[in-house]
């Protein structure tokens, strides 16, 4: 009569199975796995910049950089900001609604005013207009 020996180190089939059935809902639930195609999201481009007028002021301020600009998205509430000069270059963000700004900084130096957003071929009076990006 033969005997039949097994190997310490193999495992047990149910026991092989079990893990792979906890590693697999290991990785599922770390996001790890994505085998399941999601739809993409919609997204345009936005691009805000500082630009500003002297005028007749005698004043020769240039550095666009000294100001910030801003966007927010008014359902979610996220914030995408950079300096007035190229912090926020046709940025690809999702669509929606967002109230845009700009904001002083330590460096922004006195007496500039807001004037308006020049957007899509319109003019924009309110300095925190509300634009849909879709």
């Amino acid at each position: 009569m033969a005997q039949q020996q097994t190997h310490p180190t193999s495992p047990h089939p149910r026991a092989s199975r079990l893990t792979a059935i906890i590693l697999m809902s290991v990785l599922v639930g770390a996001g790890i796995v994505l085998s399941m195609a999601q739809p993409a999201a919609a997204s345009g481009t936005l691009s805000l910049f500082k630009a500003i007028e002297n005028l007749d002021t005698g004043a020769s301020e240039g550095d666009r950089s000294k100001w910030g600009v801003r966007a927010v998205n008014i359902e979610t509430g996220q914030v995408f900001e950079g300096d007035g000069l190229n912090g926020f270059q046709s940025r690809r963000i999702p669509a929606g609604q967002y109230r845009i700004s700009e904001f002083g900084t330590d460096r922004t130096p006195a007496g500039y005013a807001f004037r308006d957003w020049r957007c899509g071929g319109q003019t924009y009076t309110d300095p925190q207009p509300t634009v849909t990006l879709g």
